[in-house]
């Protein structure tokens, strides 16, 4: 595929070939071979001539292409810098100022973000302080929890133990009222 500037050279080239070509063809039968001579150098002066005014084209024409592709992936320090003073000066003047205003844009995007980050930050500060207290809080009610569930464990464990030889010993006093009481019969008898 030509790029853009051989594209311009081609038809200013076509242009002027088809033109002298014309003229001679006109002439034709009068032609020698200095005129021959002359259109062979018109050509090459149209070719040359056309990549001249391709490139002065084409040029500033690709960089406000560039910038305006880096603008559209979001580059807003992207710029055009061209020196003509023509048409495409014109509009790369015009595409610098759009992609100044989208700086400054984005620049009051990031200063509004930051103002709304630090806004949102001292009013969840304080709410994350009692949050943590709070926690803080819930870990030592749950450690009193667990050592009092502890406790109750073992009271209950001993409570048990207790009530075991609560019964051994009215086991052993039962044994014991059953001899005395035994006793006592015999020695009435």
């Amino acid at each position: 595929m030509l790029s853009f500037s051989w594209k311009i050279t081609y038809f200013i080239f076509i242009a002027g070939a088809f033109a002298l070509l014309s003229f001679a063809a006109l002439n034709y039968q009068s032609l020698n071979s200095a005129v021959y001579a002359i259109l062979y150098m018109l050509l090459a002066f149209l070719l040359l001539f056309g990549m001249v005014v391709a490139r002065h084209t084409a040029r500033p024409l690709e960089k406000i292409i560039q910038a305006a592709n880096d603008l559209a992936d979001g580059n807003v320090k992207s710029r055009a810098y061209v020196k003509n003073n023509d048409e495409l000066g014109q509009l790369a003047k015009s595409l610098n100022k759009i992609a100044e205003k989208l700086e400054k844009t984005h620049q009051e995007k990031e200063k509004i973000q930051h103002s709304v980050a630090m806004k949102v930050s001292s009013l969840v500060g304080p709410l994350h302080d009692t949050i943590q207290a709070l926690e803080e809080k819930a870990k030592n009610r749950t450690a009193d929890f667990h050592k009092a569930n502890e406790i109750s464990e073992k009271m209950q464990i001993d409570l048990l133990l207790r009530e075991a030889e609560l019964v051994d010993v009215k086991g052993q006093l039962a044994t014991l009222m059953k001899r005395k009481s035994r006793k006592i019969i015999r020695e009435e008898v």
